[in-house]
């Protein structure tokens, strides 16, 4: 449908929207295509969720260690990465010293040693959030 608008900015947002909402329409074709592909291929359904309790595992293990673990232990065994030794940072840079303040409850100056750093704890914290609920509805099924 082709609308007659005279006003420069009332074009722009209408084409805006038509844009947002043909992408809104090709993202939920998309993941409705994965999803049917997902539900048809028990095989690779089973392979996604052996990579999800690996990575559920490793992230709660990183959490505990970041919590509980010494920070002079940590610091004083993980090896520097290989951007410092040429002068540069990675975007990981710094992770480990924000992950162990992180563990004292100190996200400002985690968020000043790592700027990523709150947003991947949060998110290795939820993801074990997520499969604790999925094993809690799972074996209330059984």
């Amino acid at each position: 449908m082709k609308l007659n608008i005279r006003n420069k900015p009332l074009q722009l947002i209408y084409c805006n929207y038509s844009s947002f909402e043909f992408h809104l329409l090709l993202c939920t074709n998309s993941l409705k295509m994965i999803f049917n592909f997902l539900k048809d291929n028990k095989e690779l359904k089973k392979a996604l969720k052996i990579i999800w309790i690996l990575t559920v595992s490793l992230s709660f293990f990183i959490i505990i260690i970041s919590l509980f673990a010494s920070p002079n232990f940590i610091t004083s065994n993980i090896p520097i990465c290989e951007s410092k030794k040429v002068g540069k940072e990675c975007f990981l840079c710094g992770s480990t010293r924000a992950f162990l303040t992180i563990g004292k409850l100190e996200f400002k100056k985690a968020y000043e040693l790592n700027k990523l750093s709150v947003f991947l704890f949060t998110t290795l914290l939820t993801n074990i959030l997520i499969f604790i609920i999925y094993l809690t509805k799972k074996s209330n099924k059984l």
